[in-house]
């Protein structure tokens, strides 16, 4: 694609369906005009249109942590921003890739205390991974990319875009194909040979290992390295409350969830009798650890996976720090193990395979109550007869 002319707006929204975007979630209003306009005349991105712009970005975080992709929501200024930030600190706690996109006053005006003028950009900043204003509509394309690159690489997160109004006018000229052939390759931190040496030898030293499976296993896209690891070295697995469904439910070394909100009883058991813990892409949140004095306790050692090595030891003192992509960490630790030939985390007899099913049944929370009205529990345990096995439901 040869340059073209087209207005920053018109650049932006163009870049954003090259990027596979499919739905923009938001309000219009009179400062994003522009860009609602060219979303609407010159692609194929559906706009969908909420009650109120806080809902806009529940959606655009709700659509990326379903789908694994980009969310985008857009909104007019002042009020229109501000009521994305619950939304975007949300994004943020949990790393969620997302972009919100607002409409600004004129540069001219900016400070002045105009009609629907909020300084979004720094209200932003602490619940966002960044936080932009398009200064100069003549640098669009650099803004536009730089705000993608940020969103999707390295530990990911949501980012704010602020157009002022006139700047969304301005001409450009631009060949957004070499624009995005430019994005540089997301070289993600890998484990060494040394961590993965000293994680089997701590799993050949311990009598209750545990795998626990945070969030970041499922914005890595590595649920099926989890089914392998588990299955390979035999041992149970925990979820945390953000790893949710990374593991079959119904899998014979699926222990159940742990922490104070989200757990079942037979998580929290495998997670307090096990010596050895291996956190996966988590981050010891509260809900999912209640007093952390218990990964502490009686000698447990705790190996910790994350892409990000602030996590590393911030809540729980760790054995072991692992900085890395938790996806090749544990196709790494699979191959390793199965180089050895031999057994080093077995929980069951050699030749046999660990099946957990009944311990889970036996320590499962009571589902089919009687009483009326009708309780939760089995309202639930009687909806999921109907659903497809991995039908949402929540309540």
């Amino acid at each position: 694609m040869a340059k073209q002319k087209m207005t920053a707006a018109e650049l932006i929204a163009l870049y954003l369906e090259k990027r596979g975007v499919k739905h923009i979630y938001g309000v219009p209003g009179a400062a994003i005009l522009p860009f609602y306009d060219a979303v609407k005349e010159l692609t194929k991105i559906e706009s969908y249109v909420v009650r109120h712009e806080q809902t806009g970005a529940f959606m655009a975080d709700g659509y990326s942590r379903a789908t694994g992709e980009v969310g985008v929501c857009a909104a007019t200024s002042g009020p229109g921003g501000t009521n994305f930030l619950t939304g975007l600190y949300g994004a943020w706690m949990d790393s969620i890739p997302m972009i919100a996109i607002t409409g600004q006053q004129k540069n001219s005006l900016i400070g002045t205390m105009q009609f629907q003028e909020a300084p979004i950009v720094e209200m932003a900043k602490p619940v966002t991974k960044a936080s932009y204003r398009l200064t100069d509509g003549s640098k669009a394309a650099e803004f536009i990319h730089e705000a993608w690159v940020t969103a999707t690489t390295g530990r990911r997160g949501p980012v704010l875009l602020d157009l002022p109004v006139d700047q969304q006018k301005v001409e450009i000229e631009v060949d957004i194909d070499a624009l995005i052939a430019s994005t540089p390759v997301d070289n993600l931190p890998t484990a060494s040979d040394s961590d993965i040496e000293k994680t089997l030898e701590l799993l050949k030293d311990a009598k209750n290992p545990v795998l626990l499976s945070g969030g970041g296993v499922n914005l890595a896209n590595a649920t099926a390295e989890l089914k392998a690891l588990a299955e390979e070295l035999q041992i149970p697995v925990v979820t945390s409350g953000m790893g949710m469904d990374t593991f079959p439910n119904d899998h014979p070394l699926f222990a159940g969830r742990m922490g104070t909100m989200l757990d079942t009883p037979f998580g929290n058991k495998t997670i307090l009798e096990a010596d050895l813990v291996i956190n996966l892409a988590g981050r010891f949140a509260d809900r999912s650890t209640g007093n952390v004095k218990v990964f502490t306790a009686n000698g447990k050692k705790i190996i910790h996976v994350n892409l990000d090595n602030k996590e590393l030891g911030k809540v729980v003192e760790t054995t072991l720090g692992v900085v890395s992509d938790v996806k090749s960490f544990m196709v790494k630790l699979t191959e390793a193990y199965k180089a050895l030939g031999v057994g080093v985390a077995a929980t069951a007899e050699a030749g046999t395979k660990l099946d957990l099913t009944e311990e889970r049944k036996k320590h499962a929370r009571k589902t089919d109550y009687t009483t009326l009205p009708i309780r939760q529990e089995r309202a639930l345990q009687e909806l999921r007869e109907f659903l497809d096995r991995d039908a949402f439901a929540s309540h």
